[in-house]
């Protein structure tokens, strides 16, 4: 019953990401797997923190610090020719967002199909974790080859913290 909720709640965000970028004009003018060159210049903090948010993703400031980690800021090759923010394999046992593989990492057709593909990654494996202690702790033994994974996104995700907290805070300011 737990897993036929999870994957209803995947098909539900795959949905809803395909609706929300359908009705998106795409000025990209490379292939469908490659971030225009417009996109890696201005792609930010405040850009996928802000997705972050409105897609509710559980614990932003930590899957946020995975991504600047895992792309060198926004630099890497993998960020860069497959759109992949968090050095996501291919899955082969759950539903995803990839639209292929290129240096061994999954390929996206944008950047916030790897969102959408993490937060499926999530769920299907992080769902129980109820603090982001907890979170960090885990995703530091499963997710990561490296020995001070831990060390890196927990100072990373203390900063982003605060970060998310504005923005959120400026947004409901904006509201109001």
């Amino acid at each position: 019953m737990v897993r036929l909720a999870m994957l209803l709640l995947m098909l539900v965000a795959i949905a809803c990401f395909k609706y929300e970028t359908a009705h998106v004009a795409d000025n990209s003018t490379e292939s469908a797997v490659t971030t225009s060159k417009a996109e890696r210049i201005t792609m930010n903090d405040s850009i996928l923190a802000s997705y972050l948010i409105k897609i509710r993703v559980k614990f932003p400031h930590v899957v946020l610090a995975q991504a600047q980690l895992e792309t060198g800021n926004y630099t890497s090759r993998i960020f860069v020719e497959n759109n992949n923010l968090f050095g996501m394999k291919l899955a082969t046992v759950r539903p995803t967002t990839a639209v292929g593989e290129r240096y061994t990492y999954a390929c996206y057709e944008n950047w916030q199909q790897s969102v959408i593909d993490y937060v499926m990654y999530q769920l299907s494996y992080y769902s129980n974790e109820k603090s982001d202690i907890a979170y960090i702790n885990r995703i530091s033994k499963t997710y990561s080859e490296d020995v001070v994974y831990k060390n890196k996104i927990t100072q990373m995700s203390a900063k982003n913290k605060e970060f998310i907290k504005s923005l959120k805070n400026n947004a409901r300011d904006r509201k109001n």
